[in-house]
């Protein structure tokens, strides 16, 4: 089982969370684990801007102990620029993925 990052715009409202959700369910479905270091992350931290610091240090060990970033959306953030460009560099492989590769998740999410 590989482990894969996935790498999104921040979550801003209750649809983006349940974009990612059901990215990670297909990636789950897919026999690899998924990490989404902003899902558990919601739960303690509360300003993602007052702890910056953690919070980019934290994704990247995160993203260090993958095998692979995936990313899905029309957007990429300077976030995702920076995560997408640290895994290049560590050789990771990194793949972007359609929407409608895994829409059939979001329907199970709400």
């Amino acid at each position: 089982m590989k482990r894969i990052y996935v790498c999104h715009k921040s979550i801003e409202n209750e649809t983006e969370k349940k974009e990612v959700i059901a990215f990670c369910k297909y990636i789950k479905d897919m026999g690899n684990l998924p990490l989404a270091p902003s899902i558990h992350f919601l739960h303690f931290i509360a300003d993602e801007k007052e702890d910056r610091g953690f919070y980019k240090t934290a994704k990247l060990s995160i993203l260090s102990s993958c095998s692979e970033l995936w990313y899905f959306g029309d957007t990429i953030t300077t976030s995702m620029t920076d995560e997408i460009c640290f895994a290049m560099e560590k050789g990771k492989r990194v793949l972007y993925i359609t929407r409608e590769t895994f829409e059939k998740y979001l329907e199970k999410t709400e």
